[in-house]
């Protein structure tokens, strides 16, 4: 991770990843698995 003092793109690019991936596994634990998985497959399509 990089030391810059304000917010460069890729300070927030691996902010938004790891918020992501914490709200993954919130979902996953709350999901059956097979519905987890296709929410899931949808979000990522939507965010890349």
């Amino acid at each position: 991770m990089c030391d810059c003092r304000e917010k460069c793109p890729t300070c927030k690019a691996l902010e938004r990843e790891k918020k992501i991936k914490e709200l993954l596994k919130d979902l996953e634990m709350e999901l059956p698995q097979p519905i987890f998985e296709k929410v899931k497959e949808e979000l990522i399509g939507l965010l890349n």
